[in-house]
This record gives structure tokens, sequence and C-alpha cells, in this order.
């Protein structure tokens, strides 16, 4: 019984979708940040002002920033 509750309560953590752009995934991490640009870039290895343009959606990130992003944005969804 309670494996079928864990189970459905799993799936209803997974009803939303991830973000998909870059923008709305660093909204999302900004919100982890506690609103600080200057500590996400910290945890990004980025400048804070790469964080405030990624933010706008002016830019990609590289693959590499990508990656670390998407890898951050699951693990915290």
């Amino acid at each position: 019984m309670s494996r079928e509750f864990d189970e459905g309560l799993e799936r209803a953590e997974r009803t939303r979708p991830i973000p998909q752009s870059t923008a709305a995934r660093m909204r999302f991490l900004l919100k982890g940040a506690k609103g600080s640009t200057k500590k996400l870039a910290l945890d990004l290895g980025v400048s804070q002002r790469t964080v405030q343009r990624w933010l706008k959606g002016q830019g990609n990130p590289k693959p590499a920033a990508a990656k670390q992003i998407e890898t951050k944005v699951r693990a915290t969804w």
C-alpha cells in the first residue's frame, strides 16, 4: 500500500514540465538563489552580468554552461 502511495506522490511531483528556455530555467534557479544574481553567477561559474543577460533572454549559454544549468534545474525541480 505505501509503495503505491509513494509512486503516486512521485508522479504528482512531475506533473509540471521542466522549464525549457534558458530564461525560464534561470528564473527558476534565481528563486533558489533567493533573488541574488551574484550568488547564482558564482554557482554557475559565470559573471553576474552574464546571468542578467540570460535572465533577459539575450544570448545563449555555451554548451557546457547550458548543460550545467539543465543539471541544476533537474536536480532541484
